[in-house]
């Protein structure tokens, strides 16, 4: 078991990337961004795909110019890719035997691993035979063959169904514990299940690292926010709300310390917005009524979701189904429950990784 502790300070000019990141050892990091954020170019400039200037250490050693095979690093993706031509079992192998164990030796670790991932029974068979639940837990019995220093983790439930993806989250959750590994992921479920700690990367750059139950509760990203299933909207704080640049009041509970005239973020949860017949109901149930232009319609498990200026509200689909609601483009009103918005400072938690 490896608790590695991994720095890095790169910076790939081609792709207008420069990342500063040192995830805490023996952690697993969700690192989680909008597409062309630099969650690629982080996984490939570590495992050495990718040239890039500036350093990558692991427990102090610089491994940015060592060939990939020797950086102590075990790489698991979306896709198994096993070798075809050899068995499951000599696919485990493999790494122990490039690093100078025996054959025998090598046979029988990758025997103890592949029943620690629950394949044992797989080793003789061949990768075109195997489902792709399968294959991915050969690819992680060959991850850990190795003892790799550090284990990067990208996407790899992508291309896997809800059940065998839940079945692979649990023995990933037994058999990382203790070890230091990123994974990227754009899947709450994978945060919640996997990670300690969670690195929010935003056009490029480190936007927050921390526990990832801060991150979760204040995200510090709009892309952030949706994982969880709300909306960031920034602006500036007057008298108990966030005044957008569009000229949106947003209200809520602001965090001690944020001033007004201060740049702040809103986080609104579309279960607590109201839809609006009649702005006049409003004087029913108090709050702030918002009007936004509806810009899409969308689903979300049983729930409606119509979404506008940055805001998003939920209706139960029954209910939307024998309502009139508004059509792409026209006004929607909608009704702001300030007392369940929280309201934080627009830098929180920028480069910051607390424990």
């Amino acid at each position: 078991m490896s608790a590695a502790a991994l720095e890095l300070d790169i910076a790939v000019p081609a792709r207008d990337v420069h990342l500063a990141l040192a995830p805490a050892p023996g952690r697993i990091t969700a690192v989680i961004g909008p597409n062309g954020a630099g969650k690629s170019t982080l996984m490939e400039a570590i495992g050495g795909t990718l040239g890039a200037v500036g350093s990558v250490r692991i427990d102090g050693r610089e491994i940015g110019r060592l060939a990939p095979h020797r950086r102590r690093i075990g790489y698991l993706q979306q896709r198994a890719a096993l070798f075809e031509h050899l068995s499951v079992r000599e696919n485990v192998a493999f790494g122990p035997r490039a690093q100078g164990a025996g054959r025998g030796a090598s046979r029988r670790l990758a025997d103890q691993i592949l029943g620690r991932v629950g394949a044992a029974s797989l080793a003789d068979r061949r990768p075109r035979s195997l489902s792709g639940g399968q294959a991915q837990r050969v690819a992680i019995a060959r991850a850990l063959a190795t003892d790799p220093a550090l284990l990067l983790l990208d996407e790899p439930f992508a291309a896997l169904d809800a059940e065998v993806t839940a079945h692979l989250r649990a023995l990933l959750a037994q058999t990382l514990a203790g070890r230091t590994a990123l994974l990227v992921t754009h899947d709450l479920l994978d945060v919640l299940a996997l990670a300690d700690d969670v690195a929010v990367l935003e056009a490029g750059r480190l936007a927050a690292i921390g526990p990832r139950e801060r991150i979760l509760a204040r995200p510090p990203t709009g892309f952030a926010a949706r994982l969880t299933g709300r909306e960031l909207l920034t602006g500036t704080l007057e008298g108990g709300a966030v005044v957008t640049e569009t000229g949106l009041r947003i209200p809520g509970r602001p965090d001690d310390g944020v001033a007004d005239g201060a740049r702040a973020m809103a986080l609104v949860d579309p279960a607590t917005v109201r839809l609006l017949d009649d702005p006049a109901d409003v004087r029913r149930g108090g709050g702030e009524v918002a009007r936004v232009r509806l810009e899409t319609i969308g689903r979300l498990g049983s729930m409606v979701v119509l979404r506008g200026g940055g805001l998003g509200v939920q209706i139960e689909a029954e209910r939307a189904a024998v309502r009139a609601l508004p059509a792409v483009g026209e006004e929607m009103a909608v009704l702001l429950d300030g007392s369940r918005t929280p309201i934080y400072a627009g830098d929180h938690g920028h480069d910051e990784h607390d424990h």
